[in-house]
């Protein structure tokens, strides 16, 4: 079940339920495009539903995001239409450390997780095997808000 920040939670459950559905923790997918961003809304919130979604679709709409959304982690493009993931990172970091952000690419290399590092990302991680990485990814992050 997706439940993003302005919607409600179905009328079917009664209120003893919706505390068992309020999500922990805000996810937000920053990707100009479309169908990945919802692809993996859908993905994540099925398999951690304590995750709530909200999106975003270029660097300056995941900054006014983060500035008017408690933000616990972002799964940030490297390659958005108006800046960079590195640029991005730089900027949210020096208000809000505390942000666990994975910066994500159809690129691989050691020298894009070197500069996601130096930016103050949490990681990288390539589009290309997200299916085996982002499990991991997210497991570490829930094991870190736990302890």
């Amino acid at each position: 079940m997706v439940v993003y920040a302005d919607q409600a939670l179905p009328e079917h459950m009664t209120m003893e339920n919706q505390e068992t559905y309020l999500p922990k923790y805000k996810l937000l997918i920053a990707d100009d495009h479309a169908v990945l961003r919802k692809t993996l809304a859908l993905w994540v919130s099925n398999l951690y539903p304590e995750m709530q979604i909200l999106e975003a679709e270029n660097g300056l709409e995941t900054l006014h995001k983060c500035n008017h959304q408690a933000i616990d982690l972002i799964l940030l493009d490297l390659k958005l239409p108006d800046m960079n993931g590195y640029q991005v990172v730089r900027r949210i970091k020096e208000t809000f450390p505390q942000i666990h952000i994975y910066i994500m690419s159809m690129y691989e290399g050691e020298s894009y997780l070197r500069e996601a590092l130096l930016a103050g990302a949490n990681g990288f991680f390539s589009k290309n095997t997200m299916d085996e990485e982002l499990p991991l990814i997210l497991g570490r992050f829930l094991e870190s808000m736990e302890s």
